[in-house]
């Protein structure tokens, strides 16, 4: 049948002369894969509408059972042009291409998933800090597909955990809970144990992170504008996001997409 969708290119790849197979996560079908006969010519039909990172209408045929659909047109909605003036921007975009590309399945509809991907792109076409909407994106990955962690209280003792009465809690990737500080030196018998990366069950969280973490749970993404995440908070944070959506997806992993931007 023939069908109609929008859709954000994660990304294309060469085939034969002058085709080209697209990755597209859309708004009614979920991830999908179509070839675009004659789309790397000169005068292609498709312009650059399925080019990575565009946000683009796609018309296809697509067949049932089949995990390649054949791609008819393409006009190109929204084109983020900061990505590709800065390599931060660049970086951040490709990394949540792939993040995307890697924990979702084949036509899997998730139409708030769309959005939040959607919406994310286009605060980050317009922000100068890039990297804090990686993190919100990754926190809201967990919100929007029914596994949010529990920040709010000690899982133990059930006390709120306030961030301005305590210097560090603990943070549980496999139940995604938090422990406060007193309830961790009676789990650990009386010993702290110290973060490090490999060690991915229980990781102490700084409160300066645990605030971060709640506002990009619980803050839209178009509301982040003007909050800024110090660069040592980030890069806990991001560790700590890998580690619980790594639990959760065997799939990801560290993104290549952000090897080069981690190096500088």
């Amino acid at each position: 049948m023939i069908v109609k969708t929008d859709a954000i290119i994660l990304k294309s790849m060469k085939y034969r002369d002058t085709s080209k197979i697209v990755t597209m996560y859309t708004k009614e079908f979920g991830k999908l894969q179509g070839i675009a006969k004659g789309s790397r010519g000169l005068k292609s039909k498709f312009g650059s509408s399925l080019e990575p990172l565009m946000y683009s209408q796609v018309v296809m045929y697509k067949k049932e059972n089949r995990d390649l659909h054949l791609l008819t047109q393409g006009t190109m909605i929204q084109s983020f042009n900061s990505f590709y003036s800065s390599l931060e921007h660049l970086s951040v975009a490709f990394a949540l291409a792939e993040l995307v590309h890697r924990i979702t399945s084949h036509e899997e509809k998730n139409i708030p998933f769309f959005q939040l991907l959607l919406t994310t792109l286009s605060e980050l076409d317009a922000s100068d800090e890039p990297l804090k909407y990686l993190y919100a994106f990754e926190a809201q990955i967990a919100q929007t597909m029914g596994f949010a962690p529990s920040l709010d209280k000690c899982a133990r003792c059930g006390n709120p955990i306030d961030i301005d009465a305590v210097q560090s809690c603990e943070f549980h990737i496999e139940d995604g809970v938090l422990y406060c500080q007193d309830c961790t030196f009676q789990k650990h018998n009386g010993t702290l144990r110290i973060y490090e990366p490999s060690y991915t069950l229980d990781v102490q969280l700084s409160m300066q992170t645990l605030k971060m973490l709640r506002i990009f749970l619980q803050w839209n993404i178009s509301s982040l504008k003007t909050v800024h995440v110090d660069r040592t908070v980030g890069n806990e944070i991001e560790n700590i996001l890998r580690c619980y959506l790594q639990h959760h997806f065997d799939d990801a992993r560290p993104l290549h997409s952000l090897e080069l931007l981690h190096r500088i």
